[in-house]
Formats: structure tokens, C-alpha cells, sequence
């Protein structure tokens, strides 16, 4: 599969993510809940996993960048591989990041 794919892919587990997030919550919250008996929770815990998507996990999102879709050595707060981010910051095109020298 190319990078774009593999981007596209990313990015389609994300939204997954998002949209699924609050329900994910709600039924750990209830499995969690000891007011309610234990068969009870198991049961509705078993149901729910026999139904549920397995990119809908926040485990199965990858960081990549988004120049290259290279999925090693990405940074978060640019989102570039060091590559990348070191050509742009050489041709000064991200602003506040220039090469020092000492």
C-alpha cells in the first residue's frame, strides 16, 4: 500500500475514533459499575466486544507525517519526520525555528 493510502487509512481511523470515543466510555463505565451484578456486566461486556470495530480503539492510531506519510521518528507537534522538519526549517519556511550555531 502506498504512504497515501496508508495516510488515508490513519485518518479514517481517527474520525472512527472520535465519533465512537463517548460510547466506549459509557460502556466501560457500566462495566465498571458495582452496583450492578457481575453476570450482568460480563454479558452486556461480551455483547458489546462481539460488536465492536477493531479501528474504533485509540491503539490502532499511528502518528505519521503529513508530507510523506513515514511513520518512524514523526514529531507530535509538527506532525514532520526529523527529515522533513529539517529541510523546512533549513529553507526557513517554519516560522520560529531556525538553525542555531554556536
Amino acid at each position: 500500500m502506498s504512504s497515501k493510502g496508508l495516510v488515508q487509512q490513519d485518518k479514517k481511523r481517527r474520525s472512527l475514533f472520535v465519533r465512537k470515543e463517548l460510547s466506549q466510555i459509557n460502556k466501560k463505565s457500566f462495566y465498571y459499575d458495582t452496583t450492578i451484578p457481575l453476570d450482568l456486566r460480563i454479558n452486556r461486556q461480551r455483547f458489546y466486544l462481539n460488536q465492536s470495530l477493531k479501528n474504533q480503539y485509540a491503539v490502532r492510531i499511528q502518528n505519521r507525517c503529513i508530507l510523506s506519510g513515514r511513520s518512524s521518528s514523526v514529531s507530535k507537534f509538527f506532525k514532520l519526520t526529523r527529515m522533513k522538519f529539517k529541510n523546512l526549517a533549513n529553507d526557513g519556511l517554519i516560522p520560529g525555528i531556525k538553525k542555531s550555531s554556536w
